[in-house]
């Protein structure tokens, strides 16, 4: 790794599915309105919680931003809005899969200045490994880099 790495970056995908449907019906779930091609907004529930660029979700976008400052690689993180900690472990678990593989699709075949975290279900230590085992890369599975940086 040569150059500047940018250790604190999230990602928040474009197109995840509805966690009311998917997860558990409950009034307050993250979503995203999609303002523009370059803009969006982090809904939980009817409220805006934070106004993103494209940089986000796009790839090339984040490349193109690294170049001019100078920065070789990028650790990408969950957004902290998504980990629901409050929410039941096995909900937790649900929606952690989900960022988790939009994750991979995103970033896996993106080069190695891309390093992408997974995020787990914190309050249940069983699920928490279970899907730190089922996001790490291992010989026979085919995996993306979305995996624990420790």
């Amino acid at each position: 790794m040569a150059g500047k790495v940018d250790v604190h970056t999230h990602s928040v995908p474009v197109g995840w599915p509805d966690l009311n449907q998917t997860v558990a019906p409950h009034h307050d779930w993250p979503w995203l309105r999609v303002d523009s091609e370059r803009e969006a907004t982090i809904m939980v529930g009817s409220s805006e919680f934070r106004r993103i660029g494209d940089s986000c979700w796009a790839p090339e976008v984040r490349r193109e931003a690294m170049a001019r400052s100078g920065v070789s690689t990028q650790v990408v993180s969950p957004t902290p809005v998504f980990f629901n900690y409050e929410r039941h472990p096995g909900e937790a678990v649900k929606v952690a899969r989900v960022f988790n593989n939009l994750a991979r699709e995103t970033f896996a075949d993106q080069g190695p200045e891309f390093l992408t975290v997974c995020q787990v279900p914190l309050q249940d230590a069983d699920l928490a490994c279970a899907e730190l085992d089922r996001c790490l890369p291992r010989p026979g599975r085919v995996s993306g880099p979305c995996a624990p940086l420790y």
